[in-house]
């Protein structure tokens, strides 16, 4: 990660939990979920570790890092206590990169359809016929993104603010997409939903600084 001075203490909880052991003490610390959820949130840790296990990051991070952030930013910086938005935030990845063992159907009866769903708002299409190539495909992602409830747009915009902050390693030209994405449309959302996004804004101001502007 590389932050900004002013927002380094916000994000400094992600180093406490960042093992199994530590994260479900701390889920279970909350006193915030029945024995159900709380069953509910560790089958999505379990299945998510399990599933992505292999896969990195152009950092060469574990891509299960990334996932478990996004669930303690979800419960830390937007003080969600839906268990199914926690399961589906560990889960967000798993119909995009794991097409062929994961889908709806599956996570409804792996999970609930809840959980499904919110998982599928924010998965990308595959390219098909009617989606012939990675813009299109994009393209209507976002499409559907504008329609998306308030829940998923909290979810991606924690989704995208892990992201912002592990971004050092991608090339020039993917951090300018992500940016621009995340300013067309992610912040649009946000602010429908009065949603706050002050610390997104102030990593991309950062972000621009230290790799657009050196």
């Amino acid at each position: 990660m590389n932050l900004p001075v002013a927002l380094r203490d916000r994000f400094a909880f992600l180093l406490y939990w960042a093992v199994r052991s530590a994260f479900l003490y701390f889920i279970e610390s909350l006193g915030a979920f029945n024995k159900a959820e709380i069953r509910l949130i560790e089958k999505a840790y379990n299945v998510a570790e399990r599933e992505f296990s292999g896969i990195f990051r152009e950092s060469g991070e574990r891509y299960f890092e990334h996932l478990r952030r996004c669930a303690l930013i979800l419960i830390i910086h937007r003080n969600v206590r839906d268990a199914n938005m926690i399961a589906a935030m560990l889960l967000h990845d798993i119909i995009e990169m794991k097409r062929r063992e994961w889908n709806v159907e599956r996570l409804t009866a792996v999970f609930n359809s809840d959980v499904a769903m919110l998982v599928w708002w924010l998965s990308k299409r595959a390219i098909s016929r009617s989606l012939p190539t990675k813009a299109h495909v994009n393209a209507e992602y976002w499409r559907r993104f504008g329609r998306a409830p308030k829940r998923v747009v909290v979810l991606k915009s924690v989704d995208r603010k892990d992201n912002l902050i592990t971004i050092w390693a991608k090339s020039i030209v993917k951090v300018r997409q992500v940016l621009d994405d995340t300013e067309k449309h992610i912040i649009p959302a946000m602010r429908k939903y009065r949603i706050p996004f002050g610390d997104t804004l102030k990593i991309i101001k950062y972000v621009r600084e230290e790799l657009l502007e050196t």
